[in-house]
């Protein structure tokens, strides 16, 4: 994850302690899921690689869960240019169904993605100006997920979908910023 470390370590440092303290109160579990699968924007009918990381603090019956949430995407290459996606995520959930070794979730929140384009060494040197274009749009985000647990483990399957905020050059252009993730998670709880 390559842009991680670098922004992430402040949030980290913060977020880590807290975790821990969190975890030690009675009636909240604490989970740390590994996130990997498929990022999908519709506008542009490519399916590409993403992986991530999930963080979950909730309720011993998980009635109510809060979820952090980070995916990205590799540096995807061609015809010249290079592009990249990245998405943060904030959730509040609840688990549906009443089995407790296994179970649907819903979860509803808001988010970011940011990114860019640029043209890579090849174009720069057929005497085109180097470029980076980036972006970030905010938007709503919402998730369903199932998933299976054996002890502290667990793993899902879940499909994320982001809209974000449309502003007036992308009603131009007459794009949305709709991406949507299917991915499957292994993860561990304290």
């Amino acid at each position: 994850m390559s842009n991680f470390p670098r922004r992430w370590a402040r949030p980290l440092a913060v977020a880590i302690p807290w975790l821990l303290l969190v975890s030690t109160a009675a009636g909240t579990t604490v989970e740390v899921e590994s996130v990997g699968g498929i990022m999908q924007q519709p506008t542009s009918h490519y399916y590409l690689a993403s992986y991530g990381v999930n963080a979950d603090v909730a309720t011993d019956d998980q009635r109510i869960i809060g979820r952090g949430s980070y995916l990205e995407r590799p540096e995807f290459r061609n015809a010249g240019y290079a592009d990249k996606d990245s998405g943060w995520f904030g959730f509040v959930g609840t688990k549906i169904t009443k089995q407790s070794n296994r179970g649907l979730y819903a979860f509803l929140g808001f988010g970011r993605m940011a990114g860019y384009v640029k043209t890579t060494p090849a174009v720069a040197a057929a005497e085109v100006p180097p470029e980076k274009v980036s972006y970030t749009v905010n938007g709503v985000t919402a998730a369903l997920e199932y998933a299976a647990k054996l002890g502290p483990f667990s793993v899902a399957l879940s499909h994320q979908t982001f809209i974000g905020y449309v502003n007036s050059e992308q009603l131009q252009a007459y794009v949305a910023w709709p991406f949507n993730f299917y991915t499957a998670s292994l993860g561990v709880s304290w």
